[in-house]
C-alpha cells in the first residue's frame, strides 16, 4: 500500500473546521502550560505547523453499534508530540493510539509488537529487528516499514534525554541502517541490552510526521486500537475504534476522554459517578473500592521510597546494622497505613516485580525482630535493658548507644513521610536502635543531604526500567557516600548482560550483594490506581504508562 493519502473534496469542509477548533483547543493548553513542557515542545520541533487540511488524519467510520468509554484524564496534561511525552495521563491516553517497536510487560520482559523478532549477533553488539508486515497507521498513512522505524531513530538521536525519555539510550548506540523493507540493523558501542529498551518508542508514520512535523499542533497518529476523532478544549477528546487494528478489536467503539481535577478524587465524593475508569497517584484511591460500585486495579510505578545511611556514621558504616535495620521495619505496615495500601514492598532499589530477580529478598522484607536482635548481638551491640537502647563500649569503659539522626522532608505533598518517618522510628526502636526525626523544609532538605548532614535520610528516586540502579552510587546522587568494588562489578555485569541467561544470573547477583550490604534500604515503590466500573473486568496486570495498552482483553 502506498504510504501517500490524498483527500478527497468533498471532506476539505470536515477538515477546515476541524483546523479551527483544534488550533482553539491548542491555544488554550498554551495558555496554560507549564514551562518544563513548552521546553520540551521547542527542542524536538521541527519548525512547522498543522496549516492545512491535508495534514490531518481522518478519523475512520465504523457500522457497529456505540460502546462507550468515559476516561479521566488531568486537568494538567497537555498534548504533546510522542517522543517528548512525560505526562503519565497522556502516557497512558497514548498508549489507546500509538504501539511501540517492543513493549515491556509488567514483569520487565520485552515482547513482540511492531517489531516481531529480533536476534544479536555473538558480540551482543549487532541486533537485528524484524518489522511486522502488514500493520496499518491510521487513517490511510500505509503499513508500517523500515523507513518508519528509522525515522523514530533519527529523532531520538538529535533529542536530549531530558526532553526525550528514549534518548537517554542513544549514547548506546553506534549506527543503524535499512536492510530491507522490513529489517534494521543497529550496532551498539558496546555490549548493552539497552538497545532494547531504546526499541520501545512510539512507531510514528514517516509521511505523516513529515507533513506535520513533531509538534504539539499535530493529532498524534500510529497504529493503536484508537484513533482521534474531535478535539475541544472545553469537552476533551474523542476516540474512535480503529477497525483496521491488526490484534483482536477491544469492545469499546468510542472512547471519550475528559478532563478531571484529580485532587476531587476523594472519600464519598461523586465525580466519578461521571466516568467509567480513571488513574490516579493519590493514596486516597483505595477508599472508592466501593463494593457493586468501583474496583481499583493498583499499578506498580518506578518511584522508589528508601533509606539512604550515611556511611560515615560510627555505626552505620557497619553492614551488620544496616541489615538490622532492614529486618526492623515493618513495611506492610508502613504502606497499609501511611499509604492506605498503595505500594510494594522492597529491600532493595531493584523492582519486586522484575523477572530477572530470585525470591531472595522476600526474607528481607519480612518483619523479623528476633531475627534484627540476633543480627545485632551477633554483632557486638548489646542491649542496655535500662534505657532499651543498644550500646558498645567506648575506650574509657563508658556506653556509646546507637542513637540516630532520621532526616525527612515536610510539605504537603510528602505529608505522608511524616507517617512513614514515625512508624520507622518506632520500629527501630523495638530493637534498641534510638531515632530522632528531623523534618526539614525542601530547601534545607535538600542542602543537609547534599552535605552529607545525616545519618539516615527518607529519600525517593525516581528508578529506571531497565533496573539500571548504578546512579545511586554515583555523583550527584550518592547521597550516602557508598563505594565498593564488588558493586561496582555487578553492576558492570548487569549493563552489559544480552541474553535472559546471563540477565537472571548477573541480577541475581547483585541483588544478593545489595541485600548483603543494604547500601540503600529499601522500602516500597509507590502504586498508582485503576479506578473502574464495578461491571468492567480488566484481566491483566496493568503496565506503568501503558495502563489502556491492554484494552482489547477488557470485558
Amino acid at each position: 500500500m502506498s504510504k501517500k493519502y490524498k483527500i478527497h473534496k468533498k471532506s476539505i469542509n470536515f477538515y477546515i473546521t476541524l483546523i479551527k477548533r483544534t488550533f482553539i483547543f491548542l491555544l488554550a493548553l498554551a495558555v496554560c502550560g507549564c514551562g518544563a513542557q513548552e521546553e520540551a515542545i521547542d527542542i524536538l520541533n521541527d519548525n512547522a505547523s498543522l496549516n492545512t487540511a491535508e495534514q490531518l488524519p481522518m478519523p475512520s467510520q465504523s457500522a457497529d453499534a456505540t460502546v462507550e468509554l468515559v476516561l479521566g484524564i488531568s486537568e494538567k496534561a497537555e498534548m504533546l508530540h510522542p517522543l517528548a511525552v512525560k505526562d503519565e495521563d497522556l502516557f497512558n491516553i497514548y498508549s489507546l493510539i500509538l504501539e511501540p517497536g517492543l513493549r515491556l510487560n509488567t514483569e520487565g520482559k520485552f515482547e513482540a509488537c511492531i517489531i516481531e523478532d529480533w536476534e544479536v549477533d555473538d558480540s551482543g553488539c549487532v541486533y537485528t529487528f524484524h518489522i511486522r508486515q502488514g500493520v496499518t497507521f491510521h487513517s490511510g498513512y500505509g503499513t508500517v516499514d523500515a523507513d518508519d522505524l528509522l525515522y523514530c531513530l533519527d529523532k531520538i538521536m538529535r533529542a536530549q534525554a531530558s526532553d526525550c525519555i528514549y534518548a537517554r539510550y542513544k549514547d548506546k548506540v553506534l549506527s543503524y541502517r535499512k536492510i530491507d523493507d522490513y529489517t534494521i540493523e543497529l550496532t551498539a558501542s558496546e555490549k548493552s541490552r539497552d538497545i532494547l529498551y531504546l526499541m520501545t518508542f512510539p512507531v510514528l508514520p514517516e509521511t505523516y510526521y513529515q507533513s506535520v512535523k513533531l509538534t504539539a499542533n499535530a493529532l498524534p497518529v500510529g497504529t493503536g486500537p484508537y484513533l482521534f476523532s474531535d478535539y475541544a478544549a472545553e469537552d476533551g477528546f474523542v476516540l474512535v475504534r480503529n477497525e483496521h487494528w491488526w490484534k483482536s478489536l477491544p469492545v469499546y467503539t468510542t472512547i471519550y476522554v475528559k478532563p478531571l481535577d484529580v485532587s476531587s478524587i476523594t472519600v464519598g465524593n461523586t465525580v466519578l459517578e461521571d466516568f467509567d475508569a480513571v488513574t490516579t497517584s493519590l493514596f486516597t484511591a483505595t477508599s472508592n473500592s466501593v463494593a457493586g460500585k468501583r474496583n481499583i486495579n493498583f499499578i506498580v510505578t518506578p518511584y522508589l521510597d528508601c533509606l539512604v545511611p550515611n556511611i560515615s556514621d560510627r555505626f552505620l558504616k557497619d553492614a551488620a546494622i544496616r541489615r538490622a535495620v532492614s529486618y526492623a521495619i515493618n513495611r506492610s505496615t508502613l504502606i497499609s497505613s501511611a499509604l492506605m495500601g498503595s505500594g510494594e514492598a522492597t529491600a532493595t532499589p531493584l523492582s519486586p516485580t522484575f523477572w530477572a530477580t530470585s525470591d531472595s529478598s522476600c526474607a528481607a522484607i519480612s518483619y523479623n525482630v528476633e531475627a534484627a536482635g540476633a543480627i545485632l548481638d551477633g554483632a557486638g551491640y548489646f542491649l542496655d535493658k535500662t534505657t532499651g537502647l543498644r550500646f558498645v563500649y567506648n575506650a574509657d569503659g563508658t556506653k556509646n548507644y546507637i542513637q540516630l539522626q532520621l532526616l525527612y522532608q515536610e510539605g504537603t505533598e510528602s505529608e505522608y513521610k511524616k507517617s512513614v518517618a514515625e512508624l520507622i522510628q518506632s520500629d527501630l526502636a523495638k530493637v534498641g536502635i534510638g531515632v530522632t526525626l528531623v523534618k526539614k523544609s525542601a530547601e534545607d532538605y535538600k542542602k543537609l543531604l547534599e552535605k552529607g548532614s545525616f545519618d539516615l535520610c527518607l529519600c525517593n528516586f525516581s528508578m529506571y526500567i531497565n533496573n539500571d540502579v548504578a546512579f545511586l552510587f554515583e555523583d550527584p546522587y550518592n547521597y550516602g557516600d557508598y563505594s565498593s568494588r564488588e558493586l561496582k562489578t555487578l553492576l558492570s555485569a548487569c549493563a552489559s548482560a544480552i541474553t535472559e541467561e546471563e540477565v537472571r544470573a548477573a541480577f541475581c547477583a547483585l541483588q544478593e550483594e545489595l541485600l548483603e550490604s543494604m547500601p540503600i534500604i529499601g522500602l516500597y515503590f509507590k502504586e498508582h490506581a485503576l479506578i473502574v466500573r464495578a461491571d468492567i473486568s480488566v484481566p491483566t496486570k496493568l503496565m506503568f504508562r501503558s495502563v489502556y495498552a491492554s484494552i482489547n482483553q477488557w470485558s
